[in-house]
C-alpha cells in the first residue's frame, strides 16, 4: 500500500549546505516526517503509544540520494508498507519534486515493535498486525530496494 496522500514539505533556507542543496541530515528529517504521516494513518502514532504502551523504532535506513533539492522546491514523499511480520515493518519512502516526476531520494527502513515498558521488541497487537498486513498491496515496489552500498560506476 502506499499512504493515502503524500507528504508535502518545502526546503527551507537553513537546509542548505555550502553546495548550495538540501544537506543530507534533512532528507532524513523529511523522511521522518513522512514516517509520523504514514503511522498515523496505520494507528501506530503517539496515541497508540499512550493506549496500548507501545511504540515504534527504527532499527535500520538506507537512503539512496539520486538528484538534488533546493531552497524553493516542494518535496512529494509517498510512503509504501513493504512487509510486515510479528515483530517489524518494512518501509519505503520514494521523495520528489512536486514539479517532475523524477525521484530525488529513496528511504528504505525497517521498524520495530517496542514494548515501551520493558523497552524491547514485543509482538503487535492482533489489531495492529491486521492493520499492516491489510497495507500490504499488490502494487509495484520502487526500484532500487534492498540495494547494498557498494562502490559505484563513475562516468
Amino acid at each position: 500500500m502506499s499512504s493515502d496522500a503524500p507528504f508535502r514539505e518545502a526546503i527551507r533556507p537553513e537546509w542548505l549546505d555550502y553546495n548550495g542543496h538540501m544537506n543530507l541530515a534533512y532528507y532524513v528529517l523529511l523522511f521522518d516526517h513522512a514516517s509520523d504521516q504514514l503511522f498515523a494513518s496505520l494507528g501506530i502514532d503517539e496515541t497508540y503509544l499512550q493506549s496500548a504502551g507501545h511504540s515504534v523504532f527504527a532499527a535500520e535506513s538506507h537512503i539512496i540520494y539520486e538528484s538534488e533539492m533546493h531552497l524553493g522546491d516542494i518535496a512529494e514523499i509517498t510512503s509504501f508498507v513493504i512487509a510486515a511480520d510479528q515483530k517489524r515493518l518494512h518501509v519505503a519512502h520514494e521523495m520528489r519534486r512536486m514539479t517532475g516526476p523524477a525521484r530525488c531520494a529513496l528511504q528504505e527502513i525497517m521498524f520495530l515493535s517496542i514494548n515501551m515498558t520493558t523497552r524491547r521488541t514485543a509482538p503487535w497487537p492482533s489489531p495492529i498486525l491486521a492493520t499492516l498486513q491489510s497495507a500490504l498491496g499488490p502494487q509495484p515496489h520502487p526500484a532500487s530496494l534492498g540495494r547494498s552500498i557498494g562502490m559505484p560506476r563513475l562516468g
